[in-house]
């Protein structure tokens, strides 16, 4: 005989024709989007089309100045042009008067036009398309950016092009005659070169289109090639495995191919097993990951199944493949760890709310991988459930506990944390299994809530690990640079450079008329603010041989000599550089002392910096702080202290810091070279001691709870997407568990929670949202009108002091300090007087010009004052306005209060405060899911109960009574069921009476009928024997030996019947033990198809058979089935019969299939009724024998069949188990 293996799935054409589609498909957007060649056509087309519109847009400007010679009367005109970041249009009134310009955000003035040509033209904010023209009075130009610059470089201030030019993504231009593509302007001269590094970095979209294409394509076709070629499922699980790792190294070779190391200091790549990846390529690996660990638990799970079912007892096999299971969830709870601790995104509910690109893909990536998890948990459920397993669970969760306490004792955490999970889940299956607890969403809940919660403690756990290295980090960076205080001195030597190159500063020192104390106060009041106001500060200006007093007591002595003492230098010492360092003033009294020098004047600048704890100064990093220095300094989201003497000498942040250092912070002599941690209150401080007698304490606020909060919030949002997303998959399966009324009942609760809950927090969101902004609008617009009419009350007092400088800068510094806010002072042409944020307009970042939108608004009387949201780089802000008036009513000024250093603040007060809100409602939601789901179990449990009793109801056994008493419709339905066996119970005893009879009286009329038969032609014989007899009659042997052949064969027929009436009077006399099923199936083979022309394939298992059952019962069925098979055959050419085995969970199939003529609708019917036949012979009691037997043994036999395709036997059986 031929054996053989079930080939699962087909090969489909339909399908590998989609799998090569969706890769053609990828090729040609990777050549469109991909191919320089293309991108320079479309590069120098974009080009043209921006030339065209800006010079389109100068001729009409012209022809209308020309006819109004007055740039105010095509004002109208300009309000119609759209107010952009980008486009700028330019009015100089001859000579160079500037009088119009659209925007603030970079400006291009005469003297770099007679640098440019071609109308090209590139300076410190960037490469400019432009045109210019020119009236009798007027010089117009248009100009839009190709590409933008920043003078500070950092994750706000980024190069970029403009928004037309980001569909190129990251490109460089050259000056002509270099590499690249040349790009010509509208008269085709050439004005530069361009080379493309990056097309997709602004829009990574089409990467991930790509890659999605790319791995659904290859999946599909590899699996139906796989198909094709082999045909045993575990080759095929196989190879889609080594395919996907061969996917996984395409995809990490694509990704290094089209990002740019341009971009690692932006953010866009995290740290994952030491190499460093983009989210993308996450996305792209957690895809992977999925397909991968699916094939992989197949493969595992069905050599499990295997060899459980061929041993019917637990192996080592299900060991391995449970470690197998533990190892695999503590790598992806690594890579979770690594994604949420590594990344710069904060993982909040939050995200939701804010999807940029890269939030979106890292929560689908982190959709997949906690899909990953649940998956393989299921995996290990299905385990624990397993019923030859099931005896196990005492022992399995005793070793399960003492595991978890081996990972504790010895600080394995990650495997501690994954391990009492499973040990909890483990509770819940045996909990389950002892109360008997259908499967349903309450307990899908509960495993989901399980997973949550424990991966989410060890990431708090990693969370503030990580913080503690970090802290630990930058102290001891500090130590060993003996920076000491990094703020301060970071800050001091910013400020130097400043005031050394200040005009104002080097005027007035360089000035006859010299005043040390006007100079003094003005670079305190200017330069020495914000952060530094939690010190005393004393600022000296000294010559070389200058004397000066010394309070208390007054005594002269040389500038230079006391501040060499302060600074323990020798006293002929001379100082040529600029530098801060710690200084004992005596009385346990420890500072600051810093000294600036001018690079050509002969002054030395002193500042002295005594602590003032009692100033509650939050430093607020300056948001056009350079990359490099922001890294220097890396103190963001931590409060810093430095003592010296244990004595507090500076500081900053939010942590509370005692002048004295607390006896909790003070550290023992052998611990010196560590680094102590202190909880006090809601702070975490990190404190060492240096050799040079300073102390040195970062501090960080512990949030524990709102991070499991937010953590448990995010978790819990993308299980339920999840089990939506799976809801709806699974929908239209007959045999989904979700059609049950109770899994229904839950499932409409649960929906209903789930939207209520949704709509209540998308309108309380909305309303939060729109109430912070009003409150943060209202906030704004009453600082306006406080400072407004503090300018009012000075305008008063001192009528021109707008136009004295010093008195101006100290004014506005002194309200900016009073009201926390950046202030800018421009005049009535909308021209920049004075500012609190310098560097924005010292760095050209923004033009020293007022928004024009708002002046507009302003100098037309529309609002007295004007909030708007503005734009500098990549930080977005709301700015407010508002008209200085004099005394006679008359606009002297425009205030301009931008919230640009409160920017990150409101971010955070706004995230926190959304996490918050967010979290309660999770936080209810679940509360109430719990409730709900077990309210509705318990209201539904009835309804199971009465749906199981009636499922099992039989007729002709002993059905048993629901024992549950209520007061309700259920219990109404409860005692209609009870009444109902009662009343079935009655009937069904006296119709077995009745039966009784009447099958008495049919057997014996059948038995008659069926032994009328061949009595009939035998008395026909013998009266035929007894009339043809004649003595010496020569044929009469030969009549009498055909005589007795057929009334032979009417005996044997009615010994059939004989057999056939005595084999099923004793179907209930079965004898089971422990058979073979194979060997049955073989043997009954043997005995049927001895001498069987046709082609036999029997289809030999690699797994045991053994059931329990008659063994001689078996054989007969087997003999009944196969003879039927061989007599349906018997007209076929190429005759046909095949055997296949099924594993069912814990039965198995055997299928015998013949390629005879199969039956119709009217013959499927009576198949199994007694004396039914369709051959010419036979009793017709085979099949319903057979139905009986299987029956009687706790099986079930089906059947399909067509005319053409012929007929195929299903035999299940239970396997045998201990």
């Amino acid at each position: 005989m031929k054996k053989a293996h079930y080939k699962i799935s087909r090969f489909s054409s339909k399908s590998i024709v989609i799998g090569i589609t969706l890769l053609l498909l990828a090729g040609i957007f990777s050549i469109i989007w991909f191919n320089n060649y293309l991108q320079w056509k479309k590069f120098q087309k974009t080009i043209y089309n921006s030339y065209n519109q800006i010079s389109n847009l100068t001729y009409e400007l012209k022809n209308q100045l020309d006819s109004n010679n007055n740039y105010a009367n095509i004002t109208n005109k300009l309000k119609q042009i759209k107010n952009s970041d980008e486009l700028q249009i330019i009015i100089y009134k001859k000579p160079d008067h500037l009088v119009y310009w659209h925007n603030n955000q970079y400006l291009i003035n005469l003297n770099e036009l007679r640098f440019a040509e071609d109308g090209f033209i590139s300076n410190k904010k960037g490469s400019f398309l432009y045109t210019c023209d020119s009236t009798n009075e007027f010089i117009l130009m248009v100009a839009f950016p190709v590409w933008i610059e920043f003078a500070i470089q950092n994750e706000g201030f980024q190069p970029e092009p403009s928004s037309i030019f980001k569909k190129f993504g990251l490109f460089s231009l050259c000056p002509p005659a270099n590499e690249g593509f040349p790009i010509y302007n509208s008269q085709g001269k050439e004005i530069f070169f361009v080379e493309f590094n990056n097309p997709v970095h602004y829009y990574p979209w089409k990467y991930l289109l790509i890659g999605t294409l790319i791995i659904i394509g290859f999946y599909i076709t590899v699996i139906q090639l796989f198909n094709l070629i082999f045909k045993k499922e575990y080759q095929i699980n196989i190879f889609i495995i080594l395919s996907i790792f061969i996917l996984f190294c395409l995809f990490y070779k694509l990704g290094k191919y089209f990002e740019h190391e341009y971009f690692i200091s932006y953010h866009n790549y995290l740290v994952i097993f030491n190499k460093l990846i983009s989210y993308s390529e996450l996305l792209f690996f957690s895809i992977l990951s999925a397909i991968f660990i699916k094939n992989l638990c197949k493969i595992l799970e069905n050599y499990n199944k295997r060899k459980i079912q061929k041993y019917s007892k637990i192996q080592f096999s299900t060991i391995i493949i449970f470690l197998v299971y533990i190892i695999l969830l503590i790598v992806f709870y690594y890579v979770i760890d690594q994604i949420i601790i590594n990344s710069d995104i904060s993982f909040t509910p939050a995200m939701f709310f804010d999807i940029t690109y890269i939030n979106g893909v890292s929560l689908i990536s982190l959709f997949v991988l906690l899909y990953i998890i649940l998956y393989i948990t299921i995996k290990i459920v299905n385990i624990f459930q397993n019923p030859i397993i099931s005896k196990y669970h005492p022992y399995l969760l005793i070793i399960l506990i003492l595991l978890v306490t081996i990972s504790f004792i010895s600080k394995i955490f990650i495997v501690f944390t994954l391990l009492i999970s499973i040990a909890s889940i483990e509770v819940v299956v045996i909990i389950k299994n002892s109360i008997h607890f259908d499967i349903n969403l309450l307990e899908k809940f509960l495993y989901v809530l399980i997973i949550s919660l424990f991966l989410i403690l060890y990431l708090i756990y990693n969370l503030e690990e990580k913080e503690y290295s970090k802290k630990q980090l930058i102290l001891m960076n500090i130590e060993s640079m003996e920076q000491g205080d990094p703020i301060t001195e970071s800050l001091f030597a910013d400020i130097v450079s400043e005031i050394q190159y200040d005009s104002l500063i080097l005027n007035l020192i360089d000035n006859s008329a010299y005043n040390p104390v006007l100079v003094e106060n003005y670079i305190h009041e200017k330069y020495f603010r914000g952060f530094w106001n939690q010190f005393h500060i004393t600022i000296t200006i000294c010559k070389e041989n200058e004397r000066i007093r010394i309070t208390p007591i007054l005594e002269e002595i040389s500038c230079y000599e006391y501040f060499n003492h302060l600074f323990d230098l020798k006293p002929d010492s001379i100082y040529d550089t600029s530098f801060i360092k710690i200084s004992d003033y005596g009385h346990r009294l420890n500072g600051y002392t810093g000294v600036i020098s001018f690079p050509h004047i002969p002054f030395k600048l002193f500042v002295e910096l005594l602590p003032n704890p009692s100033s509650n100064a939050t430093f607020l990093y300056d948001l056009v702080t350079s990359q490099d220095l922001k890294s220097r300094i890396n103190l963001e989201n931590y409060s810093f202290a430095r003592y010296f003497n244990n004595k507090l000498i500076s500081f900053s942040g939010s942590a509370v810091f005692p002048v004295d250092l607390p006896k909790s912070f003070i550290i023992n002599e052998k611990d010196e070279s560590s680094i102590i941690e202190v909880k006090s209150g809601k702070f975490h401080y990190s404190i060492l001691k240096s050799k040079n007698k300073s102390i040195y304490i970062l501090a960080n606020e512990v949030k524990r709870i709102n991070n499991f909060i937010s953590f448990l919030g995010l978790f819990l949002i993308i299980y339920t997407i999840w089990g939506i997303v799976y809801f709806l998959w699974n929908l239209k399966s007959k045999n989904f568990y979700f059609n049950r009324i109770g899994i229904k009942f839950q499932i409409v609760i649960t929906i209903i929670l789930l939207v209520s809950f949704s709509i209540i927090g998308y309108f309380v969101y909305n309303l939060f949202d729109s109430n912070y902004k009003n409150q943060v609008k209202a906030k704004l617009v009453e600082t306006i009108y406080s400072v407004s009419s503090e300018f009012a009350y000075k305008l008063i007092e001192e009528p021109n002091f707008l136009y004295k400088d010093i008195d101006l800068e100290a004014f506005i510094i002194k309200l900016s300090n009073i009201f926390f806010t950046d202030i800018n002072l421009y005049d009535i042409n909308g021209k920049l007087i004075t500012s609190t944020s310098p560097k924005l307009f010292h760095f050209r970042i923004v033009e020293p010009l007022i928004n024009r939108t708002a002046y507009n608004v302003l100098t037309e009387g529309q609002a007295t004052t004007y909030l708007q949201e503005e734009k500098v780089g990549n930080y977005n802000f709301l700015s407010g306005y508002i008209p200085l008036r004099d005394n006679d009513n008359t606009i002297v000024a425009y205030i301009n209060l931008p919230q640009i250093s409160r920017i990150s603040q409101q971010q955070q007060q706004r995230e926190e405060y959304l996490s918050t809100l967010i979290s309660v409602f999770i936080f209810l939601l679940i509360f109430s899911l719990l409730i709900a789901l077990f309210i509705a179990n318990i209201i539904v449990k009835p309804l199971n109960v009465l749906s199981e009793s009636l499922s099992q109801l039989r007729l002709g056994e002993s059905n048993i009574k629901i024992p549950i008493v209520r007061n309700d419709e259920i219990g109404l339905l409860i005692e209609k069921y009870n009444n109902l066996v009662d009343q079935l119970e009655s009937a069904i005893n006296e119709l077995k009476h009745k039966e009784r009879d009447l099958a008495w009286k049919d057997i014996a009329r059948q038995i008659a009928h069926e032994i009328k038969n061949p009595l009939t032609p035998i008395r026909l014989q013998i009266q035929f024997l007894s009339a043809s007899f004649k003595p010496g009659d020569s044929n009469w042997n030969k009549k009498f030996y055909e005589f007795s052949n057929l009334l032979l064969e009417q005996i044997d027929l009615l010994s059939q019947l004989a057999d056939a009436f005595s084999e099923l009077g004793h179907l209930s006399e079965s004898k089971q033990v422990q058979v073979n099923l194979i060997e049955i199936v073989e043997e009954a083979a043997n005995i049927v198809l001895t001498g069987f022309s046709g082609e036999f394939i029997h289809h030999f298992p690699d797994y045991s058979t053994i059931v329990k059952a008659d063994r001689n019962q078996l054989l007969r069925l087997f003999i009944n089935i196969l003879k039927n098979a061989t007599q349906a055959v018997q007209d076929q050419e190429n005759k046909l019969i095949e055997i296949k085995y099924l594993l069912d969970y814990d039965h198995v199939i055997v299928s015998i299939y013949d390629n005879g003529k199969g039956m119709n609708e009217e013959e499927k019917k009576k198949i199994f009724t007694p004396y039914f036949t369709t051959k010419s012979f036979g009793t017709g009691l085979g099949l319903y024998i057979s139905k009986n037997i299987i029956k009687a043994h706790g099986g079930e036999i089906t059947f399909e069949s067509s005319v053409e395709n012929g007929t195929t036997f299903y035999i299940k059986l239970p396997m045998f188990s201990e």
